[in-house]
């Protein structure tokens, strides 16, 4: 039995390695999805005057979906293999249905993340009084259990994508040191891209609360958004197929990932 761990620094670096040097298919395999995204998030911007839970979930799909067709290429292409032009045509209906399983897992993964942030919300608007509800704060307690579980849950859309079983996965991938590893990765993965991602944020917002914007700073500045969230994408999902790879083991099933 495979011991589910992995070295968090090892898949960091591997995963940053990969997507250097596949840049030039992962550019162009992004290029429609961040085009949708921008898109998106232009139409927030200008066409809804009042977000809500419902404006984000609705906004959020399309995105989500964009956003897992490219982790989707990038993981096939990392695991199989496969480029996007060289499919062979029996195998087309099983990428087809690979996709969508991996699509629908992480569209559920972002909602159930928007449910957390809404519930959170609630939370710390209804703990301003002066008596807190018992009730509230259990439920609390246990959403932050149930986060913590549900982190090895955030590469899900990984073993869809390869057509490994969600159940085998969570059997053989157990214990609460894997989610802390995973948020180790996370971060891992997240902080050099915040580093840079983080002026062009503070831009974004400074643009968004401008009285003159003009609609070509407020597209510069979403555009370049975009771009450093796709970059975030390609490096997490990247670093979870290795980290994957060492926790499940190289095997008939996985495949053999490509290094």
């Amino acid at each position: 039995m495979n011991t589910p761990r992995f070295d968090i620094f090892k898949c960091t670096i591997m995963g940053y390695r990969s997507v250097f040097a596949e840049r030039q298919y992962l550019m162009s395999a992004a290029l429609v999805p961040m085009a949708l995204t921008t898109g998106i998030e232009m139409v927030k911007f200008y066409a809804v005057d009042k977000h809500t839970v419902l404006t984000a979930l609705l906004t959020m799909l399309p995105v989500a979906l964009a956003a897992a067709w490219f982790m989707f290429l990038q993981t096939r292409l990392l695991v199989f293999g496969e480029r996007a032009d060289n499919v062979a045509p029996e195998n087309a209906a099983s990428r087809k249905q690979a996709f969508e399983i991996s699509a629908i897992l992480w569209m559920l993964i972002q909602m159930a993340g928007l449910a957390m942030l809404a519930f959170s919300l609630y939370l710390a608007r209804e703990g301003r009084g002066d008596t807190v509800n018992p009730m509230l704060s259990i439920a609390g307690y246990l959403m932050l259990g149930c986060a913590l579980w549900g982190v090895r849950l955030a590469i899900a859309h990984i073993l869809g994508a390869i057509g490994y079983s969600i159940r085998q996965y969570i059997f053989k991938v157990n214990g609460a040191m894997v989610s802390l590893r995973m948020i180790g990765l996370m971060l891992a993965v997240a902080l050099p891209i915040l580093l840079f991602s983080a002026p062009v944020e503070a831009m974004f917002f400074a643009a968004l609360q401008a009285e003159d914007v003009t609609v070509l700073q407020v597209a510069g500045a979403t555009v370049l958004r975009v771009v450093m969230n796709f970059l975030l994408l390609a490096f997490f999902n990247a670093a979870a197929v290795f980290a994957l790879r060492d926790m499940l083991g190289k095997n008939g099933t996985w495949q053999g990932i490509n290094t």
